[in-house]
């Protein structure tokens, strides 16, 4: 087993910490509308720097959407299975992801992490990468019905049929929401997510 030294032990901690914060600065309701309203500053001091901050708010917003949404029993085998996250195509998170999601619980249940360049079965929540632009149609058609809420930056993602559409504006992160795509995929959508969201686009039944 590699044993890490005490700076690269310090540099994890830290990145964890960061997200921590993210998290709790995001976790209640009004402070959540509140963080997906103003977003995060992806200013910095180099360009580096601005990516990373970008990621680190939309992973903590990533989470904070699925707090709001209800799958159905179906999409679990079981009382205790996780929710598992999916990124398709090239990871843009690197470790922000299990930085942010790491311990965390969404409806009571473990969350898990998996990574490809396919769509991967098993999936409840799916992040497309900007690298899958080309092929966005096809991933949202394979998506089909299935009870999995996807989530992209690529444009114009709700009009293509994608449930979740993050958009990047000056220095601020928002979010898009198509209802109909979520109904079709039998989830369940908070109407506290639907208020918060820059745009609604359709009219899913299934709110709460």
């Amino acid at each position: 087993m590699a044993v890490l030294s005490a700076p690269a032990r310090d540099g994890i901690q830290r990145r964890r910490c960061g997200a921590a914060r993210w998290l709790r600065r995001c976790s209640g309701l009004p402070v959540f509308l509140a963080c997906v309203a103003l977003a995060a500053s992806v200013h910095g001091a180099t360009v580096g720097t601005s990516r990373a901050n970008e990621y680190r708010v939309k992973a903590a917003i990533l989470y904070n959407i699925t707090r709001f949404i209800d799958w159905p029993a179906a999409a679990f085998a079981t009382g205790s299975s996780p929710v598992v996250v999916c990124v398709v195509g090239v990871d843009p998170f690197g470790s922000t992801l299990e930085d942010t999601l790491e311990g965390r619980t969404v409806r009571g249940r473990p969350v898990t992490i998996s990574r490809s360049h396919n769509f991967i079965p098993g999936c409840h929540v799916v992040f497309i990468a900007y690298s899958e632009q080309k092929r966005i149609d096809d991933i949202v058609s394979q998506l089909g019905t299935m009870p999995i809420l996807s989530i992209s930056e690529i444009d114009r993602f709700t009009d293509r049929g994608g449930i979740i559409g993050l958009t990047t504006e000056g220095d601020r992160v928002q979010f898009d929401i198509n209802a109909s795509a979520a109904d079709r995929a039998k989830l369940t959508v908070s109407a506290r997510l639907l208020a918060a969201a820059s745009s609604v686009r359709g009219s899913g039944g299934a709110t709460r």
